[in-house]
């Protein structure tokens, strides 16, 4: 699960950050043998705590349609990703590099980090390729805290500018039911199971839809032995993001998650942002 989690994370991002585009070659967002830098934080809070990381995302160009991409986190994590993009726009993992080393360990804040990165490369790659409208509409599923069922929604993104600055911001509701992990307001256990969440559903659509079987197979199995034990969840997401000259800048999301455990109603709230710091 790991590797299908930290591969589609690459993934989506590699998206956001060269703009990969439909049957053609990624315009030169990041030149020839170039390199972009982004920074990253995420938290989820709940009445037990908070669980929270932050980081340093490079994307390099090695030759062709190949990058690595490299995930840095402040704790001293580092985890890096041969990948090439193909003509019609997916990402795959680079054939002419090993396959990454499975391992069991827990990686709750990579998981976390997926979910995060799977809806800002949605609605971010939507600005930039709407960047002269007005508004546009991001389709995407909410993805409740726990091992719920998604919510498909169109969230209208709306848009202000100030020079060459642009922001667009945007919310969307839902209602489902989920089922949280056993510590039910852990907030490093439901970091775990967001980004778990957004594999299964491939909040990315194209990019990330390939990357998910596998993972979704995995999970039937887990979904039959858990179909007791749900709770109601009424999920709520902000989205802000700007664009500077027509390029992406930075996003921040806020999604809040009200629970009703035992006839009683807590608040879960996710955060993230990706801020572009080079070029």
């Amino acid at each position: 699960m790991r590797n299908h989690l930290t591969l589609a994370a690459a993934a989506g991002f590699l998206a956001l950050g060269t703009c990969v585009a439909v049957a053609s070659v990624p315009p030169p967002v990041i030149p020839a043998n170039g390199t972009a830098t982004f920074r990253f934080t995420t938290a989820v809070q709940t009445p037990q705590g908070k669980h929270s990381g932050s980081g340093t995302i490079t994307i390099k160009h090695k030759q062709g349609r190949s990058y690595a991409l490299t995930v840095q986190s402040d704790d001293g994590t580092t985890k890096t990703v041969a990948l090439v993009v193909n003509s019609d726009g997916s990402v795959m993992p680079d054939p002419s590099q090993p396959a990454p080393v499975a391992t069991d360990a827990p990686d709750a804040a990579a998981r976390a980090f997926m979910a995060d990165v799977a809806l800002a490369a949605r609605v971010g790659i939507a600005a930039r390729k709407n960047a002269a409208a007005a508004s546009y509409d991001v389709p995407l599923n909410l993805t409740p805290v726990g091992n719920g069922t998604p919510v498909p929604v169109t969230m209208r993104m709306t848009g202000s500018t100030s020079g060459i600055d642009k922001q667009y911001t945007g919310s969307a509701q839902g209602q489902t039911m989920t089922k949280l992990p056993p510590s039910h307001l852990n907030p490093t256990q439901l970091a775990e199971s967001m980004g778990e969440g957004a594999v299964k559903h491939a909040v990315l659509g194209p990019v990330g839809g390939a990357l998910a079987g596998a993972a979704s197979l995995k999970r039937t199995a887990q979904e039959k032995e858990a179909e007791g034990g749900l709770v109601p969840d009424a999920i709520g997401l902000s989205v802000t993001t700007h664009l500077t000259d027509g390029r992406f800048h930075d996003i921040v999301g806020t999604q809040d998650d009200t629970v009703t455990v035992a006839d009683k109603t807590v608040k879960i709230i996710s955060t993230w942002s990706f801020t572009r710091s080079s070029p």
